[in-house]
């Protein structure tokens, strides 16, 4: 496995992020790539907490990981924010 913290240490703190938080979601998104065994973690703070938003928290994350296949990298991610994202608007869109 390859562990690559570089995005997340090297996160820019400025007013909507506090100091403390980033090394939870460091810990958070370390959890998640050891969990679904992904062989590659690239994923940046801002990413992640987009993710956390369209999905329904951490182990809605690593259902979804696990089931499309994904390592948690931008391709993987990608891929998940933008379905989520379709299937809202989708959502949105029959209810008017």
């Amino acid at each position: 496995m390859f562990w690559c913290p570089c995005f997340a240490e090297n996160a820019v703190v400025n007013d909507t992020h506090k100091e403390e938080t980033i090394p939870i979601l460091v810990d958070e998104i370390e959890m998640a790539f050891l969990e679904i065994n992904a062989s590659r973690l690239d994923v940046s703070i801002k990413r992640y907490k987009e993710l956390k938003h369209v999905c329904q928290g951490h182990t809605d994350i690593l259902y979804k990981l696990h089931n499309e296949g994904y390592s948690m990298n931008m391709h993987g991610l990608e891929c998940i924010i933008l379905r989520e994202l379709a299937h809202r608007q989708y959502t949105q869109d029959r209810h008017r």
